[in-house]
């Protein structure tokens, strides 16, 4: 039996998910993977960030509709980072 080291999992998970959805990988799936990487449920994300049931973190997932205060507080917990950019090619601006 072949050993697979947590980031090879994830890896494959990440690279699972591209291959069935294009690259339409939501965010809700991204923090999914850093949550593997971490080790933890988002069960026990929604009780460090707070909320006295995961069914409202579990209804974000559901719909991909995080605002970017959530996005700072799950990785606050997760110990992470994230960026946001927008880019306008035609006049080469960054956002």
């Amino acid at each position: 039996m072949r050993v697979y080291t947590l980031r090879k999992i994830c890896y494959n998970m990440v690279k699972d998910l591209n291959s069935r959805r294009g690259d339409r990988v939501n965010v809700g799936d991204k923090i999914k993977v850093a949550l593997e990487y971490r080790r933890m449920t988002v069960q026990e994300l929604a009780f460090k960030m707070g909320y006295n049931s995961p069914s409202a973190l579990y209804n974000k997932f559901k719909r991909a509709n995080f605002s970017e205060e959530d996005l700072k507080q799950i990785c606050k917990v997760l110990n992470c980072e994230y960026e946001v950019m927008i880019r306008l090619p035609d006049i080469n601006r960054e956002i």
